[in-house]
Parts: structure tokens; C-alpha cells; sequence
């Protein structure tokens, strides 16, 4: 990318001056939502379960807090293009059955797109987490290995693992989300497929800007509310994207000038 996070994060203040009270607003409802999502799953583990608890967490964020996630990013980028849009906007997705039946369905192609990867990447876990239970020597009628015990730290360290693996490779449809946003006539499969093509030039840079927020997140946690940092982090996240997509159009334009270059009569 040409313009680093210094850039971006200036940028993005810039675009918050004179809004900031209408950005924390959309980013306290989206912190709010999460935080009951949180509470009224732990409720529900208390009464039903942890597989209960797990299954409700799931459904909540894909069917309530996806579209209003959507509604947010779509809030921000229309304000760092000077539009002064009402905190309601991030209902969006809820305004029409249309619009909030696609929202859904981008949740579900990007989890159709992660799914192979993800049982790929995860069966070394699983196969440890396997050899760690009692049942599985006992249906071979086999005796149970002493270094069994000792598995639990390897169950740790392969889920990690795999988790990071994992994230490292959904980075390639960090893009998505705001290009679903942007263009509204725009297909999920191709916002999916245009961010995988997008990021190839820019996941490096989203993940030096993510890290770069460090120290505002750790702040965040003994003297700045969460409140006044995610607005600020979407804000970036916006802005970066808006270069990225920009930096990908000016690559596509020399590519193509190089390739078919123009012709002038006389010359």
C-alpha cells in the first residue's frame, strides 16, 4: 500500500472531527451488543448448558449482530466521504426483508468459504483431543497409554495453532464486509471473491494498522473507555480499505495501459 498507518489513523481522525458524538454512538450500541450477547449466553449456559450456551451465542451474532455490524461499517464509510448520517442508519439491515435476507446470506458464504479450510486445518487438534479421551482406546478394547495424561498441553498448543492459521487465512475476506456495504447491487460471491484478490496487496498493512492500535486498546482498559476507541479503529478500518480498493484500481489501470497501449494517430 502507499500510504502507511500513520497516514490511515490521521486520516481517520480528520474524518471524525466534528462527528464524534454520533460515532460513539453507533460504536456504543455495537459494544452494547456484544457485551449482551456475552451476558445472556453465559445465562443460558448457567440454566441449559454450555452447548446450549454456544449454540445461542452462534445464532444471535449471524442473525442479529451481523446486519447491525453491517449497518455500522456502512454508517462510517458514508461519514469519512462528509455524509452526516443519523445514528439510525446502522439499523439498515433491519429497515427492509430484502436487504437483511442478504445480509444473512453474506454471513453464510463467507462461512461456506471458511468451512473446508477449517476442518482441514483443525483435524491435527481434534486428532489429539481424540487420543485424550478414555472412550476412544476403550472401543479398540485397548489399554489406555500413560502418556495420555499428558495431553493437555498439546490440546492447548494444536488449538492455538490451528485458531491462528485459521484467522490468517479469513484475513483474505477482510475486504468483504465493506465492499458488500458499498456497492449494493454487488453479488456476495464476488465481494467475497474481489477481497481475496484485493488483499493480496494489503493484509500486511491491515495487520501492522491492527497492531498499531495496541496501545489505544490497552488504554482502553485503565483510563480511556472502549467507547472512544472503537469508533476510531472503525474509522481506520474504513479509511484503510478506501485505500486499498483505490491502490488496487490505479494497479489495474497501469496494468492495462502497459498491456494495450494507447494509440494516437500521427504519433
Amino acid at each position: 500500500m502507499s500510504i502507511g498507518s500513520n497516514a490511515v489513523k490521521a486520516t481517520a481522525r480528520t474524518a471524525l472531527k466534528g462527528k464524534w458524538l454520533n460515532a460513539l454512538i453507533c460504536g456504543s450500541v455495537l459494544i452494547f451488543c456484544v457485551i449482551i450477547n456475552s451476558y445472556l449466553s453465559s445465562l443460558i449456559s448457567v440454566f441449559a448448558g454450555a452447548v446450549f450456551s454456544e449454540i445461542f451465542y452462534v445464532l444471535l451474532t449471524v442473525f442479529v449482530f451481523f446486519p447491525l455490524f453491517l449497518g455500522v461499517l456502512k454508517f462510517f464509510w458514508r461519514m469519512i466521504f462528509g455524509c452526516d448520517d443519523k445514528p439510525v442508519l446502522i439499523f439498515y439491515y433491519y429497515s427492509d426483508k430484502t436487504l437483511y435476507l442478504k445480509a444473512i446470506k453474506f454471513v453464510f458464504a463467507l462461512f461456506i468459504k471458511l468451512l473446508p479450510f477449517a476442518i482441514i486445518v483443525f483435524l491435527p487438534a481434534f486428532f489429539v483431543w481424540l487420543l485424550s479421551q478414555s472412550y476412544f482406546f476403550e472401543f479398540f478394547d485397548l489399554a489406555i497409554p500413560l502418556w495420555t495424561r499428558n495431553l493437555q498441553y498439546a490440546i492447548i498448543f494444536t488449538r492455538t495453532l490451528s485458531t491462528v492459521i485459521l484467522i490468517f487465512y479469513a484475513l483474505r475476506y477482510y475486504v468483504s464486509p465493506l465492499l458488500f456495504v458499498v456497492d449494493e447491487e454487488i453479488d456476495v460471491w464476488e465481494a467475497l471473491h474481489m477481497s481475496s484478490v484485493i488483499s493480496k496487496r494489503s493484509t500486511l498493512d491491515f495487520i501492522y494498522l491492527f497492531f498499531s492500535f495496541a496501545g489505544w486498546i490497552l488504554l482502553s482498559l485503565f483510563a480511556l473507555p472502549l467507547v472512544f476507541t472503537v469508533p476510531y479503529m472503525i474509522t481506520a478500518y474504513v479509511v484503510h480499505i478506501r485505500f486499498s480498493i483505490t491502490e488496487y484500481n490505479n494497479h489495474i489501470e497501469k496494468f492495462i495501459q502497459n498491456k494495450y497501449p494507447s494509440f494516437t494517430v500521427g504519433a
